[in-house]
């Protein structure tokens, strides 16, 4: 298969912005390749050119929209990695969680949903976790009674059950104190 040419930036955003726009006003489920089409004036065969799936398109929207960078800077202290990390995911389901909890349900029902998911959201988010778990893996300082391999789902588990009940995000002040009382005595000496 010949390599997809790139569509000009602008257009590919104004495509993708329309797309998210659709997904807002309709649900997941309910968006299809002619109305993005339609709203954003390109033909079907031209998103069939740059996206190979109705999944990947509407996928690649919301990823476009709630792009963040996954990425912690080593700032030489478990504590203050791990909060950056807290805050960097709790904002992006802040900003994000109403169009992610729709990805989530459409996913239930459509493995192709759930495979773009994973590869265009979930994976990205995961390396992040793996990275700061692996950076912090045998230094000084490090080796609780909790094998390091449990901090993501800790992390995640205080994030994702705010975004399950639709209750409000975790207070930065909640993020310091479940990083303070819980994250640090657990994984540290």
């Amino acid at each position: 298969m010949p390599p997809r040419l790139r569509l000009p930036a602008e257009r590919e955003d104004r495509i993708l912005a329309d797309a998210l726009d659709l997904i807002t006003e309709r649900g997941f489920d309910r968006v299809t390749i002619d109305a993005v089409a339609a709203r954003s004036g390109a033909s079907k065969a031209t998103l069939y050119r740059h996206w190979a799936s109705k999944e990947e398109l509407l996928v690649s929207a919301v990823r476009r929209q709630a792009s963040m960078p996954f990425e912690v800077p080593d700032h030489g202290v478990f504590r203050d990695d791990v909060l950056f990390a807290l805050r960097l995911a709790s904002r992006w389901l802040t900003e994000n969680g109403e169009v992610f909890r729709s990805l989530i349900d459409a996913g239930r029902r459509d493995p192709s949903i759930e495979r773009e998911i994973a590869r265009q959201i979930v994976e990205p988010h995961d390396a992040m976790w793996t990275n700061l778990i692996d950076r912090w893996r045998g230094r000084d300082g490090i080796g609780g009674a909790v094998d390091l391999a449990w901090l993501h789902d800790l992390c995640e588990g205080l994030l994702l059950r705010r975004l399950a009940v639709t209750a409000p995000p975790p207070t930065d002040d909640e993020l310091v104190r479940f990083t303070d009382e819980v994250l640090v005595p657990a994984f540290t000496v």
